[in-house]
């Protein structure tokens, strides 16, 4: 094999390895005597370039640990685990890690390798490893936001706060500070009245009242266009409250924008279009628009009479050809938006910002789509 060169012999021994199964795990089983000799003779620097080919071979393909020597050399930081290795460094089960790496994209669902190298990068990786042991089940979740089971229920419906993963087995999916985050809007956005009369009710009470979905009423309240008080005999996201009123008048917008007359918009508004791609900051479409880099049209809103910024079906259209969101990357490619940012950032891509302007996790289609169809198998051909 070492006389049909370096490529060759590269090739066989990640064949073997990946062919390793039962027992004959470990490298040196997998490698036999070639590890033993090489292992043996650590000093004699005439061994040193086939030292260096087996021992790249096991560093991608083994979840050794930092500080673990390889055939002579510490390895100063861990490159690879597995479910194992990650869920004992962290403290949780095994099968928890393996549900919640797999439903990140990290493992694919139907793998082919022994379960002690079912692998995954461990810095790019790092992050989510982080998140799991601090998940919670949903009583604690419910506990710290201060809601009810049927306001839970609507958030995750809705998409407003998702769970780390959707597998039905694990029972602590919940991530505390995605619940508390809203729940801080919300009293940031606040009145400070109280809502203390008749003529208010709680987000989840105008939902099954009107239909209005939580999240239509949310992005009111983002926009200015809805009130929220608190109730001051309750706490937290139970305590928000809207006025009746003006969730009618939401709710009534909805026909006048029907009606195939001159006031009304042929379009969605664009702070509305921006939040259903994750991109919530206050002004940020607006802005983008401005620069010149997406299309919209301003109009005015058919009930308050404002002029609103608003985006036609053809304008998303166009948006979404040169440009990709965290979310779009999700809804798109499969892998969690998180993950999508971290393989970006270490494929070097970074988010559009011309001459320095700062648009937010906004990337270029072109720059980002190689890099997430590879990261999906897509790009193999």
């Amino acid at each position: 094999m070492l006389s049909q060169g370096e490529a060759a012999f590269r090739q066989a021994l990640r064949d073997l390895a990946r062919s390793s199964g039962g027992t004959q795990i470990a490298p040196r089983q997998t490698f036999g005597k070639l590890y033993v000799a090489l292992d043996d003779y650590l000093t004699d620097s005439a061994f040193d370039p086939f030292r260096t080919i087996p021992r790249d071979c096991i560093l991608e393909t083994w979840p050794v640990a930092a500080g673990e020597r390889v055939l002579g050399e510490v390895l100063p930081a861990r490159r690879l685990h597995n479910p194992r290795t990650a869920a004992n460094e962290i403290g949780v089960s095994t099968k928890l890690v393996e549900q919640i790496m797999t439903d990140a994209g990290a493992l694919p669902a139907a793998d082919p390798r022994p379960f002690a190298l079912r692998t995954f990068d461990a810095a790019e990786y790092a992050w989510l490893l982080a998140e799991i042991p601090t998940l919670v089940g949903r009583g604690d979740m419910l506990a710290a936001m201060g809601a009810t089971e049927a306001q839970l229920r609507t958030l995750r419906e809705e998409k407003i706060i998702r769970p780390l993963t959707k597998h039905p087995r694990v029972k602590a999916p919940w991530q505390l500070a995605d619940g508390l985050a809203l729940v801080a809007e919300l009293h940031a956005l606040m009145q400070p009245d109280p809502a203390d009369g008749s003529g208010w009710e709680g987000l989840q009470f105008a939902k099954r009242r009107t239909g209005l979905p939580v999240g239509a009423m949310l992005n009111a309240i983002r926009e200015r266009r809805m009130r929220v008080a608190r109730d001051p005999g309750q706490s937290g996201y139970r305590s928000f409250m809207v006025l009746k009123a003006e969730v009618d008048s939401l709710t009534g917008a909805r026909p006048h924008v029907r009606r195939r007359d001159e006031t009304a918009a042929a379009g969605q508004p664009a702070s509305v279009f921006a939040n259903s791609i994750g991109m919530r900051r206050r002004g940020w479409y607006p802005a983008l628009h401005q620069a010149g880099h997406a299309p919209a049209f301003w109009n005015r809103h058919p009930v308050t009479r404002r002029a609103v910024l608003y985006v036609s079906e053809d304008d998303k259209a166009k948006f979404h050809r040169p440009f990709l969101t965290p979310a779009t990357m999700q809804s798109e490619f499969g892998l969690h938006c998180q993950t999508c940012t971290v393989r970006l950032r270490a494929a070097g891509v970074r988010p559009f910002s011309p001459g320095g302007v700062d648009f937010g996790p906004l990337y270029l289609r072109q720059e980002a789509e190689p890099v997430l169809q590879k990261a999906v198998g897509l790009g193999q051909g």
